[in-house]
């Protein structure tokens, strides 16, 4: 025996990746949240290739879990979800968008982050809006 713990190497591969993932979502997450429009909650989506669908939900997907293992992990796990979920398509995205960006806390980060690299905030939809929505899909 060597006289190192069996679980050493798994534990410093999990601290080097948690510091590598907090490097990286440091760098990207502020940048994606500056670059969205301010009105990529109330436009509708563009239409888009196959090939662009699927390399924007996988893109999407890695964010969300990466997001979620920051969340136990040093790193932006909210932000990080959060930026994951509006690359993601799900039939209730926008929705769960919405409520989530209404959050009193959320909604100062992200727009904050926003201001510091000169953007205007992120517009929500008003309940009008989504009731006319609503009854857009159902017809």
């Amino acid at each position: 025996m060597t006289g190192t713990f069996p679980w050493a190497e798994a534990l410093a591969a999990l601290s080097i990746g948690s510091a590598a993932m907090l490097c990286v979502s440091a760098l990207l997450v502020p940048g994606v949240i500056a670059r969205l429009p301010e009105d990529a909650l109330i436009r509708p989506p563009p239409q888009r290739s196959v090939g662009q669908m699927i390399g924007r939900n996988l893109v999407g997907g890695l964010l969300v879990l990466f997001g979620v293992i920051m969340l136990f992990t040093p790193g932006q796990g909210v932000l990080t979800i959060l930026a994951g979920g509006l690359l993601v398509d799900f039939p209730g995205r926008p929705a769960a968008m919405r409520w989530f960006l209404k959050r009193k806390a959320t909604g100062r980060v992200l727009n904050g982050i926003r201001q510091r690299r000169g953007r205007p905030p992120l517009r929500l939809p008003d309940e009008e809006t989504e009731l006319e929505e609503t009854e857009i899909i159902d017809d």
